[in-house]
This record gives structure tokens, sequence and C-alpha cells, in this order.
């Protein structure tokens, strides 16, 4: 399991009965948890069953239509944000300073370098100079384990290492909480612990992390709070040791077992 946490740190992500349709099909129902700093959680579950609808939620890339979503103190609410258009888009770009976003495609900048994709946020988006961001880059780079890519572009790397690129531009931000969206679902088998390493060097490091994927054992052994969607809804939610080891729900059973 991760490692022991502290169950009174505080709470960085409350999700409060966001639900979603298009159209007459509804993609989430009254979905509701916490997140606690420092916590590793995974939201696990069959292909459709609304888990990035919900992380992209989290980030304010899709609007829902009710609940509302609070990260880091800063709060979106449906159903007031949805009359005042310049007031949520200022927040959601408050929002976005605290939660890094790693996506399945690695969405970096063909036509920058490593270093460039990097610092580039920081310095349009926060000001920061361009010494500073370089030096933070170096560190994030050593810290991936690609501290010799620097000057490399995109195409010049394998998956697994863009992948960790794109990890470390998110932290570039210095963001308070990472939203992963089955970050290796792209990636060739033998890639997919490079990356997993890395989360698990920030779990260890105290990052908060929400993640949605289908690397089970990952969920299993290192996150501390796993959600089980289907259907949109969570079916079931729990510490992580008791939601693999004895699911309560027959549906939470059924799917581990063809994992696991």
């Amino acid at each position: 399991m991760g490692h022991a946490k502290s169950t009174d740190a505080p709470l960085i992500i409350e999700v409060e009965k966001i639900s979603k349709a298009v159209g007459t099909l509804q993609i989430l129902r009254s979905v509701t948890f916490q997140v606690r700093r420092s916590e590793l959680t995974v939201l696990i579950g069959p292909s459709g069953s609304g888990k990035s609808t919900v992380l992209r939620c989290l980030n304010a890339l899709e609007i829902f239509d009710s609940g509302r979503v609070k990260i880091a103190g800063i709060t979106i609410d449906a159903v007031r944000d949805v009359r005042h258009h310049q007031a949520r888009a200022a927040l959601v770009r408050r929002l976005r300073r605290h939660t890094g976003m790693v996506f399945q495609q690695f969405n970096l900048f063909p036509h920058l370098t490593v270093l460039e994709n990097i610092t580039l946020a920081p310095r349009t988006v926060k000001g920061t100079e361009p010494e500073k961001a370089e030096a933070l880059a170096a560190v994030l780079l050593a810290k991936v384990g690609l501290s010799d890519k620097a000057l490399r572009f995109p195409s010049q790397l394998s998956g697994g290492q863009q992948q960790r690129v794109a990890i470390a531009r998110a932290l570039a931000m210095e963001p308070d909480v990472l939203l992963y969206d089955e970050p290796t679902s792209a990636l060739d088998p033998a890639l997919v612990d490079e990356v997993l390493n890395v989360m698990r060097r920030l779990d260890d490091e105290g990052m908060t992390q929400v993640v949605v994927t289908h690397e089970m054992r990952f969920g299993r052994d290192v996150s501390d709070q796993a959600l089980f969607l289907d259907g949109g809804t969570i079916v079931e939610s729990g510490p992580s040791a008791q939601l693999f080891k004895e699911p309560k729900e027959l549906r939470t059973r059924e799917f581990l077992k063809r994992f696991l």
C-alpha cells in the first residue's frame, strides 16, 4: 500500500453532487467525494463509466450541470457560474493555477524542445523570469529522470519519456494537485512502469494526485483511496486497502476479478 498518510490532513478537493448530461444521456449522476492533501486517489471502472469526465470537471475542462467543485479553496458552482460568464472565466483561471493536468496523449508542443515545453507556462502565465523557469525545469527533469534530454524535441523521445516530460511540465506550475487522465494507456507495456515510478516518487514526496487508470496493481499497491465508477455513479469508494481486497459491491468485485 501507499505509505501511511495522516488521516487528519486538510481536505484539498471537495466534489459535491456533480451531475452532467449530454442531451438525454446522463454521464454523471450526483458524484460526491473528497481528497485530503498528499493522498493518491484512483478512479477505476469500465470504459464509459464517467471517470475521465469527473477528472475534466475538476479542472473545469467540462462544464457540469449541477453541483460544485472546490479545490484549494476555490469553488466552481454549476448553478451560480452559468449566470456569470466573466466571473467564471476568472475563477477557472485561478483554479487551474492550483491543478496540473497530465493527459493520455502527451500534448507536448512538437516544435519546442523539452526545456521550452516545461518553461512555457511559468513564463507566459506566471511571468516567471526565464532563468528562474529554466532552473526549475532542470530540477524537474532530474526528478523525472530526464536531465540529459532538455534540448531534445518530443519526436526524439519514447512515449514514456514524453509522458515524463508532460508530468514535469505540469509540475512547473507548482500546482497543489496533479490530475492524470489514463497517463499510461497510450504507452507500450514496457514503458508503463517508468511513468508509474515517477508517480510513486511524487506520492512519497507528498504530492496530491488523482489518477484515472486501468493499472489496477498500481491502484492497489500505491493509492490511498479508490473510487469505483459505473454508469456515471460512484458505486463504491473507500481506502484502497479495503476496496481492492474486500470490495462490498458485486459490480466492484466482478470488475476487479477481471484485472487482478
